[in-house]
């Protein structure tokens, strides 16, 4: 017999839940890759492969303070670093948060 669980979220909760579920499949991503290459460092287009999103994405992430080294095309990323911030970003997360 299965039960069925219904729960009532705002959609603060929800945004919330949801932030917190991708941010910790990012940082598994990205540990699988740090695995296989600890002290590498990656160009925006490995960078944006392991997380699974676009090199505007990666863009965008710079300009809001993702570390990196170099300018242009000649970036690159520390996968340490990179983990580290995307974990401080998740906890400052609802700073961020632009109110309804």
């Amino acid at each position: 017999m299965q039960r069925s669980l219904l729960l009532s979220l705002t959609v603060e909760e929800l945004e919330d839940h949801i932030q917190k579920a991708v941010a910790a499949g990012v940082v598994a991503a990205l540990r699988q890759v740090h695995e296989k290459t600890p002290t590498e460092l990656l160009t925006r287009s490995q960078l944006a492969t392991a997380l699974q999103c676009s090199t505007r994405h990666i863009s965008d992430l710079i300009g809001r303070g993702l570390p990196c080294m170099g300018e242009g095309a000649t970036r690159r990323f520390r996968l340490a670093e990179v983990e580290a911030w995307l974990r401080e970003q998740g906890k400052h997360a609802d700073q961020h948060r632009v109110p309804r």
